[in-house]
Protein backbone atom coordinates (compact mmCIF):
# COMPACT_ATOMS: atom_id res chain seq x y z
CA UNK A 1 0.00 0.00 0.00
CA UNK A 2 2.70 2.46 0.79
CA UNK A 3 3.26 3.18 -3.24
CA UNK A 4 0.04 3.86 -3.97
CA UNK A 5 -2.37 5.55 -2.11
CA UNK A 6 -5.48 4.55 -3.82
CA UNK A 7 -5.18 1.34 -2.43
CA UNK A 8 -4.93 2.82 1.13
CA UNK A 9 -8.15 4.59 0.65
CA UNK A 10 -10.06 2.09 -0.51
CA UNK A 11 -8.81 -0.04 2.19
CA UNK A 12 -9.57 2.54 4.20
CA UNK A 13 -13.37 3.17 2.89
CA UNK A 14 -13.79 -0.38 3.39
CA UNK A 15 -12.97 -0.65 6.80
CA UNK A 16 -15.02 2.63 7.68
CA UNK A 17 -18.18 0.82 6.05
CA UNK A 18 -17.66 -2.09 8.10
CA UNK A 19 -17.85 0.13 11.43
CA UNK A 20 -20.55 2.17 10.34
CA UNK A 21 -22.33 -1.24 9.55
CA UNK A 22 -21.49 -2.23 12.91
CA UNK A 23 -22.35 0.70 14.99
CA UNK A 24 -25.87 0.94 13.13
CA UNK A 25 -26.70 -2.58 13.32
CA UNK A 26 -27.60 -2.28 17.31
CA UNK A 27 -29.30 0.93 16.65
CA UNK A 28 -31.21 -0.69 14.12
CA UNK A 29 -32.45 -3.26 15.94
CA UNK A 30 -33.55 -0.54 18.51
CA UNK A 31 -35.99 0.86 16.24
CA UNK A 32 -38.00 -1.57 15.59
CA UNK A 33 -41.40 -0.64 16.14
CA UNK A 34 -43.22 -0.75 19.11
CA UNK A 35 -45.98 -4.20 19.49
CA UNK A 36 -48.75 -1.35 21.02
CA UNK A 37 -50.68 -4.71 22.60
CA UNK A 38 -47.91 -4.94 24.98
CA UNK A 39 -46.05 -1.72 25.44
CA UNK A 40 -45.97 -0.81 29.11
CA UNK A 41 -45.77 3.05 28.53
CA UNK A 42 -47.54 4.90 25.59
CA UNK A 43 -47.81 8.42 24.83
CA UNK A 44 -50.79 9.71 22.50
CA UNK A 45 -52.08 13.10 20.83
CA UNK A 46 -55.39 13.43 19.37
CA UNK A 47 -55.86 13.00 15.93
CA UNK A 48 -59.80 14.05 15.22
CA UNK A 49 -62.98 14.10 17.37
CA UNK A 50 -66.45 13.21 15.73
CA UNK A 51 -69.63 14.71 17.84
CA UNK A 52 -73.30 13.44 17.40
CA UNK A 53 -76.64 15.03 18.59
CA UNK A 54 -77.46 11.21 18.95
CA UNK A 55 -75.39 8.00 19.24
CA UNK A 56 -74.05 7.96 15.40
CA UNK A 57 -76.51 10.71 14.29
CA UNK A 58 -76.09 14.25 12.68
CA UNK A 59 -72.08 14.30 13.04
CA UNK A 60 -69.76 16.80 12.73
CA UNK A 61 -65.64 15.71 12.67
CA UNK A 62 -63.06 17.93 13.00
CA UNK A 63 -59.03 17.48 13.12
CA UNK A 64 -57.31 17.97 16.84
CA UNK A 65 -55.72 21.28 16.26
CA UNK A 66 -51.91 21.93 16.63
CA UNK A 67 -52.52 23.24 20.41
CA UNK A 68 -54.68 19.82 20.64
CA UNK A 69 -51.64 18.01 19.70
CA UNK A 70 -49.50 18.95 22.16
CA UNK A 71 -51.52 17.38 24.96
CA UNK A 72 -50.89 13.97 25.52
CA UNK A 73 -52.44 11.03 27.28
CA UNK A 74 -50.01 9.10 28.64
CA UNK A 75 -50.51 5.57 29.70
CA UNK A 76 -48.26 3.90 32.06
CA UNK A 77 -49.19 0.13 32.25
CA UNK A 78 -46.49 -0.85 34.68
CA UNK A 79 -48.45 1.79 37.17
CA UNK A 80 -51.56 1.69 36.16
CA UNK A 81 -51.97 5.27 35.82
CA UNK A 82 -52.67 7.65 32.78
CA UNK A 83 -51.77 11.19 33.00
CA UNK A 84 -52.24 14.37 31.01
CA UNK A 85 -48.91 15.97 30.09
CA UNK A 86 -48.86 19.65 28.02
CA UNK A 87 -45.60 21.20 28.14
CA UNK A 88 -43.74 18.93 30.25
CA UNK A 89 -46.44 19.66 32.87
CA UNK A 90 -48.52 16.44 33.83
CA UNK A 91 -51.83 16.17 35.74
CA UNK A 92 -53.92 12.94 36.70
CA UNK A 93 -56.28 12.02 34.80
CA UNK A 94 -57.01 8.38 35.97
CA UNK A 95 -56.49 4.83 36.82
CA UNK A 96 -56.06 1.70 34.63
CA UNK A 97 -59.08 -0.07 35.98
CA UNK A 98 -58.87 -2.95 33.23
CA UNK A 99 -57.22 -4.30 30.28
CA UNK A 100 -57.03 -6.85 28.04
CA UNK A 101 -55.87 -7.96 24.37
CA UNK A 102 -58.30 -9.73 22.36
CA UNK A 103 -56.96 -9.98 18.63
CA UNK A 104 -55.09 -7.13 17.57
CA UNK A 105 -56.90 -4.89 20.02
CA UNK A 106 -56.08 -4.03 23.55
CA UNK A 107 -58.76 -2.39 25.15
CA UNK A 108 -57.84 -0.20 27.98
CA UNK A 109 -60.62 1.23 30.80
CA UNK A 110 -59.53 4.41 32.47
CA UNK A 111 -61.37 5.33 36.17
CA UNK A 112 -61.29 8.98 36.31
CA UNK A 113 -63.01 10.62 39.85
CA UNK A 114 -64.73 13.11 39.22
CA UNK A 115 -65.85 14.38 42.57
CA UNK A 116 -68.01 11.67 44.67
CA UNK A 117 -68.58 9.79 40.93
CA UNK A 118 -66.72 7.95 38.97
CA UNK A 119 -66.32 7.63 34.97
CA UNK A 120 -65.23 5.06 32.98
CA UNK A 121 -63.34 5.94 29.71
CA UNK A 122 -62.71 2.86 27.43
CA UNK A 123 -60.07 3.17 24.66
CA UNK A 124 -59.43 0.42 21.81
CA UNK A 125 -55.76 0.70 20.75
CA UNK A 126 -54.52 -1.30 17.73
CA UNK A 127 -51.14 -2.88 16.95
CA UNK A 128 -49.82 -0.19 14.67
CA UNK A 129 -50.44 2.51 17.84
CA UNK A 130 -53.83 3.82 16.47
CA UNK A 131 -56.07 4.43 19.45
CA UNK A 132 -60.16 5.23 19.68
CA UNK A 133 -62.52 5.72 22.43
CA UNK A 134 -66.71 6.34 21.49
CA UNK A 135 -67.78 8.27 24.76
CA UNK A 136 -71.50 9.84 25.90
CA UNK A 137 -73.45 6.86 24.75
CA UNK A 138 -72.17 7.45 21.02
CA UNK A 139 -72.16 11.17 20.68
CA UNK A 140 -68.32 11.61 21.01
CA UNK A 141 -65.78 9.94 19.16
CA UNK A 142 -62.09 10.39 19.71
CA UNK A 143 -59.00 9.09 17.72
CA UNK A 144 -55.58 9.45 18.50
CA UNK A 145 -52.50 8.58 17.43
CA UNK A 146 -50.09 6.72 20.37
CA UNK A 147 -45.76 6.05 20.49
CA UNK A 148 -44.52 4.29 22.39
CA UNK A 149 -42.67 5.97 25.82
Amino acid sequence: MEGNPMKFSIAALGLAAALAFAVALPEAALAQPADFLTVKKVACAPERMTRCKEGGVECESKEASAGDKKQLLVIDFAVKKAVMRREGEERPYGDVGEEKVEGDIRTIVIVRQQGERKNLVTFRLDKSGKMESTQNEGRVKLEVTCAAE
